[in-house]
C-alpha cells in the first residue's frame, strides 16, 4: 500500500477514534467557549472603556503588537491545551486502552508548562505572519501564506511529540519536522481525507435550507437555517477533534513504522 492508501487509512482511523470516544468533541467545544469568552471580554472592554484609552495602543505599534500577542497567546494556549487532551486520549486508545475525559486532561496537565511555551511560540509566529500580510501587500500575503502552510506541516506532530516525549518547544519543532519528512505523504493525504469527509458531510447541512426554501415559508426557512447552523457547529467540533486525533495516528506511524492496513486491527481493538 502506497502513501496515498496509508494516508487515507489513517484518516479513517482518526474517525474511528472519535467513534469510540465521542466525548472528545467536548474539548474543541471547551476551547471555543473559553476563547470566545476571552475575546468577548476584550470587545466588551473596548465598548465600555474610553476610546482614547485604546488609541494609545493603535498609535503605538510595539504596544499594539504586544497587546495583540497577549491575546494570541491566551487563545493559542487554550487551543493547544485541549488539542493535547485529544492527543493524549488518542494515544491511550491507540495503545489499546479505554481513555476517559479525566485521562485526557491528565495527559495535557502533565506537560502544561511545555504547552504554555509552545503556545507562546505559535502565537509569536502567527503574529509575525499577520504583520507580513498587513505590511507587505499582495506579495506579503503570498509569502505569509506559503510560510503558514510550511509551518503547519512542519508542526503537524508537535503536540503528540510534547505529550508523548515531553520535549520543549524548539526540540518538539525539530522532532515534528523530522517526523513529517518521514511521513509527509501520509500527513498530507490524511489531512485531505479528514477534510474531504467533513466537507461532504457539511453539504448535507444544506438540505434543511433547501427544504425550508421549497416550502415557501419564512418560518420554515428560519427553522431550516437554525438546523443547518446547529449541524455545522457540531461538524466544526468534530473537525476540531479529528485533526488532533489524526496527528496522534501519524505520530505513532512515523515513530513505529507500522504498516497499513494492520493498524485498524492491531492498534484499535474492539471496545
Amino acid at each position: 500500500m502506497g502513501r496515498i492508501g496509508r494516508g487515507w487509512e489513517m484518516s479513517k482511523i482518526s474517525f474511528g477514534i472519535l467513534r469510540r470516544d465521542k466525548e472528545l468533541v467536548l474539548f474543541p467545544f471547551l476551547s471555543l467557549l473559553v476563547s470566545g469568552l476571552a475575546w468577548g471580554l476584550l470587545l466588551a472592554s473596548i465598548f465600555f472603556l474610553d476610546i482614547p484609552f485604546f488609541n494609545q495602543f493603535t498609535g503605538n505599534p510595539p504596544l499594539f503588537y504586544g497587546f495583540l500577542l497577549l491575546f494570541y497567546f491566551l487563545t493559542a494556549f487554550v487551543a493547544v491545551y485541549f488539542q493535547a487532551a485529544v492527543v493524549g486520549s488518542a494515544m491511550i486508545r491507540l495503545g489499546g486502552g479505554k481513555p476517559t475525559v479525566g485521562d485526557a486532561l491528565r495527559q495535557a496537565n502533565r506537560h502544561i508548562g511545555k504547552l504554555l511555551l509552545w503556545a507562546l511560540l505559535t502565537a509569536t509566529v502567527g503574529l509575525i505572519l499577520r504583520a507580513i500580510r498587513r505590511q507587505a501587500g499582495f506579495l506579503g500575503r503570498l509569502i505569509a501564506g506559503a510560510l503558514g502552510v510550511t509551518w503547519a506541516l512542519a508542526t503537524s506532530m508537535a503536540i503528540p511529540v510534547i505529550v508523548t516525549e515531553g520535549l520543549g518547544p524548539w526540540a518538539a519543532l525539530k522532532r515534528s519536522a523530522h517526523l513529517f519528512r518521514q511521513a509527509w505523504g501520509e500527513t498530507i493525504v490524511g489531512g485531505f481525507g479528514v477534510g474531504l469527509v467533513l466537507v461532504l458531510l457539511a453539504l448535507v447541512g444544506l438540505l434543511p435550507l433547501v427544504i425550508g426554501f421549497l416550502l415557501g415559508s419564512g418560518t420554515a426557512l428560519l427553522v431550516g437555517g437554525g438546523i443547518a447552523l446547529a449541524y455545522w457547529f457540531v461538524l466544526a467540533l468534530v473537525w476540531g477533534a479529528a485533526l488532533p486525533a489524526l496527528s496522534a495516528v501519524l505520530y505513532r506511524y512515523a515513530v513505529e513504522g507500522r504498516r497499513m492496513p494492520g493498524i485498524p486491527e492491531n492498534v484499535l481493538p474492539p471496545v
